[in-house]
């Protein structure tokens, strides 16, 4: 990982006295780094009259707590310091929300004992670059949305749908009725799938499917399923046109029984 501009910035922050000095100056380089400005004034002096420079003010290590100001996109940040039995504790402050962000470090941990040497100041430049980014930077990092607020994302997935066996799968020809299969109810009398049959036509039941049977009152299975079957009778329990007979020898429909078989007159039968 390159890390531009950090030793211009450890000469710039010359002299180093101690270990945390060194801390102090890694900070201050990755603010820079993301966009920040030391500004060069007394705290309470309005922002925009402040002076902005990159380098670190006169004397900004010379007492024991670390108070140094910055300013991102007109924005007044806040940083302090403090030393704490060998670590250094740093606090960073968004002055228009007050919103903080904290970092423990432990000086002798990321600090070498030739720590006025840029080469062997640092210990896991790296690592430590990764705890300053995410600790104190990160926080103070606007999340941008695309979306308005109030509005939702409606996503149409138009692809086709997977089997079991993973191939797409589409809409079958049979969902679709077939405008040139007129008179194909003639080959269908029961009516089986989507279109209706046409020849078991039964005026008592216009607009819906006959019942699935044979007409004539067949017992089940007499006729093999799917078979063309022609009636031989009305569908279903059809009343019979002619009331039973009297019974006591009213007038009414004769029993054919009751007649002479054809042919009965001719003696020579």
């Amino acid at each position: 990982m390159a890390f531009l501009w950090l030793e211009s910035t450890f000469h710039n922050s010359q002299p180093l006295n101690k270990k945390q000095d060194c801390l102090v100056t890694f900070v201050h380089w990755k603010l820079l780094s993301n966009g920040y400005l030391v500004l060069h004034s007394k705290q309470g002096l309005n922002v925009e009259d402040a002076e902005r420079k990159e380098v670190l003010p006169e004397n900004w290590n010379s007492e024991a707590v670390y108070e140094l100001q910055y300013v991102k996109n007109g924005e007044q940040h806040l940083l302090k310091a403090v030393i704490v039995d060998g670590e250094l504790v740093f606090t960073v402050m968004r002055v228009k929300d007050e919103k903080v962000a904290t970092l423990v470090l432990d000086t002798d941990r990321w600090i070498g004992e030739n720590f006025q040497s840029f080469n062997e100041a640092y210990k896991e430049k790296v690592t430590l670059d990764n705890f300053v980014q995410k600790e104190l930077v990160d926080p103070f990092v606007e999340k941008v949305s695309s979306k308005p607020s109030g509005t939702s994302t409606i996503i149409i997935d138009e692809r086709p749908q997977s089997t079991s066996t993973g191939a797409p799968s589409y809409p079958s020809a049979s969902s679709f009725p077939d405008p040139f299969a007129v008179g194909g109810g003639d080959l269908n009398p029961l009516g089986r799938g989507l279109g209706g049959g046409g020849m078991l036509m039964d005026p008592r039941h216009m607009g819906r499917r006959p019942p699935l049977g044979i007409p004539g009152n067949l017992p089940p299975g007499a006729v093999p399923p799917g078979a063309r079957f022609d009636p031989f009778g009305p569908i279903g329990n059809i009343p019979p046109i002619r009331g039973p007979r009297p019974s006591g020898g009213g007038f009414g429909d004769p029993f054919f029984d009751h007649l002479p078989p054809p042919g009965s007159h001719d003696m020579f039968m």
